[in-house]
């Protein structure tokens, strides 16, 4: 029994919890939407493997090597406490700072915060505790009535196995460690520094007025927590809490931490020193050389694959149709109104203004656009608001119609639009041009997307480069969609996916696609009003990027009206102007809140 119990320990098994089965239902429902209702196959099924294998207790799959670690924007050193060549070791998983601290702007919210923190922290010092005195008492009771020169092989089995659980209770407890990694930085241009903030061994801020105060300058708070919290003094009390801090900043997550490893390289702590953006300010060595998919999902967090998809989808379209009718650029201009408007809302319930972004461009029908602009300002948001954008673009033939109907007249949606001309090559190649370089110089962090978007165009409408085109339109983007879905899926871990915020993101995200939808069909109405050759407004409800599945309601809800009605080609001048929209709004809120 006991071999079959070390075989037993030496599985996933004892490690699976509650929480993870909860996943696993939800993965679930997922693949049977992506299998059985055909929901965004292509996303949804690599994104619930990605979730799956999140949430199975594993090796070697999400494992992490020590990087550097770099300064998130223009600052000043305030403090370090990490030098070179010291070791660490943090068995268990630290906190991602853009998780905790990026969500609360008032102080009293942090310091209950790191009070939370406390406790969970002496919640598992108390249990390791306990464990080590029940197993202590264990051991003795069966060490008194032990001889091993009588006992028989059942007692001494017992014998065994009671002093190998004792050991093993005492070295979880010793080796137990628990951290997170950073510093204290100010912007560059602020003051320079009286003081420090510190945090108590309660986890208190010692003086919340003068860190209300630096709040409001700018400062980052420092995030302290124990990292020895098994060691006592010697009178048996707890020892004082030994806090590593460096490197927190408000928009600044640690691009790699891992467990064990040596401090290879550390900035000399200078107070008043000025760093640039990126600037590395330590390095960290470990053996480990990373998991499967955490070098996967660098494709997210390095901002390679959302772009790459947009290279495939300007590869896949035909921008002829806008450009035979400007005029409906500007009812994908007003589709943009559930992204905002649910910006708002979402700031309004509670959400930082960098989250409610990334939620808010749901609405814009987006993919890659809302997995982009997530990974810039809300990270951690970034699987509820991927898995809810890619949800909801594939029920477009369920939520536009009904809204579509309520803001029509019979009249309006039977509206006859004239035949679009023919658009030359040289016009699209053009554009694609145009469109680049006034999007780019307008609203500069959307170069990435614009400019791999309209490099797909161009490959495709230049001619002379049917190779590229054809590979960019399926063998890479097919490659990247599931690197991209998977590495999404893989952030979808119990502890971030299993909370209040998800069900208000999926809440939001419907309220966007109502109001993008909405916003389409008003603008359209407007502009009737003043043109001599109507636009019926149901091609005002594709100017959600949804590509081209926007623009196919469209036009199914025009036959139900008129049969002999052909919108499609209509549609797909918004439907298309909606993603240069999209891009060009997850752009100007980088800009607006800083995403670097």
């Amino acid at each position: 029994m006991e071999q079959l119990n070390d075989l037993y320990q030496l599985t996933g098994f004892p490690h699976i919890q509650a929480t993870m089965l909860v996943m696993w239902a939800i993965v679930g429902v997922l693949l049977y939407l992506a299998v059985k209702k055909e929901f965004e196959p292509l996303l949804l099924i690599p994104i619930a493997f990605g979730a799956l294998l999140a949430n199975i207790p594993s090796e070697n799959l999400l494992e992490e090597p020590a990087g550097d670690i770099r300064a998130s924007a223009p600052s000043a050193i305030v403090a370090t406490a990490l030098h070179k060549g010291e070791t660490f070791k943090i068995p268990a998983v630290p906190i991602e700072i853009a998780e905790h601290l990026a969500r609360y702007d008032d102080p009293s919210d942090v310091r209950k915060l790191f009070q939370e923190e406390h406790a969970r922290v002496m919640k598992t010092e108390n249990e390791l505790t306990e464990a080590v005195k029940r197993t202590g008492r264990e051991f003795e009771a069966i060490e008194k009535v032990y001889d091993k020169n009588k006992a028989d092989l059942d007692l001494k089995r017992k014998y065994l196995l009671a002093k190998k659980t004792y050991e093993q209770a005492k070295d979880t407890k010793a080796n137990t460690r628990g951290g997170i990694i950073g510093a204290i930085l100010r912007p560059a241009k602020s003051a320079p520094s009286k003081g420090i903030i510190g945090v108590n061994e309660k986890g208190e801020i010692e003086n919340p007025e003068k860190a209300r105060q630096q709040w409001k300058e700018g400062y980052s708070l420092p995030v302290v927590w124990t990292l020895n919290p098994s060691q006592t003094d010697s009178a048996g009390a707890p020892a004082p809490v030994v806090d590593k801090t460096f490197l927190v900043t408000r928009d600044f997550r640690v691009v790699s931490v891992p467990a064990t490893g040596t401090v290879h390289y550390a900035l000399t702590p200078r107070q008043g020193q000025d760093l640039k953006q990126g600037t590395v300010i330590a390095s960290l060595n470990n053996p480990h050389v990373g998991g499967l998919y955490h070098f996967i999902k660098l494709g997210v967090l390095f901002e390679i694959f959302p772009p790459l998809i947009f290279l495939g989808i300007g590869a896949l379209t035909d921008f002829g149709p806008l450009i035979a009718n400007p005029k409906t650029l500007l009812l994908g201009a007003a589709a943009q109104l559930g992204v905002f408007a649910t910006f708002i809302a979402a700031v309004y319930l509670g959400f930082s203004p960098g989250e409610a972004a990334s939620i808010g461009i749901i609405g814009g029908a987006d993919g890659p656009t809302s997995i982009f602009l997530a990974n810039k300002l809300a990270p951690h948001l970034m699987a509820a608001i991927a898995v809810a954008a890619y949800s909801y673009m594939a029920l477009v033939p369920m939520i536009q119609p009904p809204i579509m109907r309520a803001l029509t007249t019979e009249h309006e949606r039977r509206i006859r639009m004239k035949t679009l001309r023919k658009v030359g090559r040289t016009e699209k190649l053009v554009f694609a041009i145009v469109v680049t370089v006034l999007c780019i110089l307008l609203v500069p962090p959307v170069a990435p997307l614009i400019g791999m978007l309209m490099l797909g165009n161009f490959v495709r409408e230049s001619g002379v480069t049917d190779r590229l085109s054809k590979m960019a339109q399926n063998e890479l983007i097919n490659i990247v969609t599931i690197f991209l879905g998977t590495s999404v899926g893989i952030t979808m871990t119990a502890d971030r996916f299993l909370r209040q915020d998800t069900l208000l993101i999926l809440a939001l995200g419907v309220v966007a696609f109502g109001f993008s939808t909405a916003g389409g069909i008003w603008m359209a109405k407007c502009m009737n009003l003043f043109l001599k050759e109507k636009i019926n407004p149901l091609i005002g409800s594709a100017g959600v990027s949804a590509v081209p599945m926007a623009a196919r309601v469209s036009q199914v809800e025009g036959q139900k009206a008129d049969p002999t009605n052909f919108l499609l080609m209509h549609a797909m001048g918004p439907n298309v102007a909606g993603v240069i929209g999209s891009a060009i709004a997850a752009g100007f809120f980088i800009a607006k809140l800083g995403g670097h």
